[in-house]
């Protein structure tokens, strides 16, 4: 078994459909931070409902944004269930991919995906379909905003941008009924806050990824080693070998220590018989090395 391979993938699940607390998501680095930051937001569902929430998740490539935002989606539908309300999830990240595109051009092909998926989901009855305005987005999402019951919400998964410009066009168009969700290696939204606050749109929290930190290379090895039943036989690692490689190279993504130690372990497993032997920092150095080479 390779404990570094969830749900058969190197890198963090895309969406995780356990109902309670998983290992899927290792609680690490600033995610799991943020994450808390996330779940407090959730404390009055019925407040969000009201007034709607725009979620801007920045950091690094390899960071973890795209496991944290599939996360806090899951959070949020579970949160609306638990006060009777029905979150539909609306995933349109593979839209506005024109990274050559102005910014409104990449925003002006999203309404359309997001009308689609609404329908498609049961978000909104398909004889309200012509009602709906695709030119403009604000316009989209008021309208669908207006037609949703009061015991529906919808959580979009925005496409990532890099443009600030983009991000806030996506918060001045979220309205009640809705929790956007968009993410971006860039995310300081404070700027905009306080003019945007003013015009009265949705409430907004910015969420940052960042590099591993001391510690939390062993956060990871209990996470996805200490976890498995005793009786399944694979290569344990070492207590303190990942953070001792974050020592020796100096911080990295989460990304890299995911793909290092499930190529690390596929290889260990491959052999005949498997190779079992403990995985220590030198062992993780050299495989390393031999990949780069």
């Amino acid at each position: 078994m390779n404990p570094f391979l969830v749900n058969g993938e190197e890198d963090a699940p895309i969406e995780c459909k356990h109902e309670q607390m998983c290992t899927c998501h290792a609680d690490i680095d600033s995610a799991h931070h943020m994450f808390r930051k996330f779940q407090h937001s959730l404390s009055a569902p019925r407040e969000l409902q009201a007034r709607g929430l725009f979620i801007a998740l920045g950091g690094p490539t390899g960071t973890g944004k795209t496991s944290l935002a599939n996360r806090c989606a899951h959070a949020a539908i579970l949160a609306l269930r638990e006060v009777g309300i029905t979150g539909h999830l609306i995933d349109v990240r593979h839209a506005a991919r024109q990274f050559l595109a102005t910014v409104r051009e990449r925003v002006e092909l999203v309404g359309p995906e997001i009308k689609s998926e609404a329908l498609r989901s049961g978000a909104i009855d398909r004889s309200l379909a012509s009602e709906i305005s695709e030119n403009d987005l604000a316009m989209t999402l008021s309208k669908i905003s207006q037609v949703l019951s009061t015991k529906d919400s919808i959580v979009v998964l925005m496409p990532k941008s890099e443009k600030l410009e983009e991000l806030q066009w996506y918060w001045t168009s979220t309205r009640r009924n809705m929790i956007i969700i968009a993410e971006s290696i860039y995310a300081d939204v404070s700027g905009a806050h306080q003019s945007m606050e003013a015009n009265g749109v949705a409430r907004a929290i910015c969420l940052e990824t960042g590099l591993f930190r001391d510690g939390d290379g062993e956060k990871l090895r209990m996470a996805r080693v200490d976890t498995i039943d005793a009786g399944i036989k694979f290569p344990h690692l070492a207590p303190g070998a990942i953070d001792e490689l974050t020592n020796f190279f100096g911080p990295n993504n989460a990304r890299f220590y995911q793909r290092l130690l499930a190529g690390l372990y596929e290889e260990r497993l491959s052999e005949s018989p498997p190779n079992l032997d403990l995985v220590t920092f030198e062992d993780l150095k050299q495989y390393f090395y031999r990949k780069i080479s």
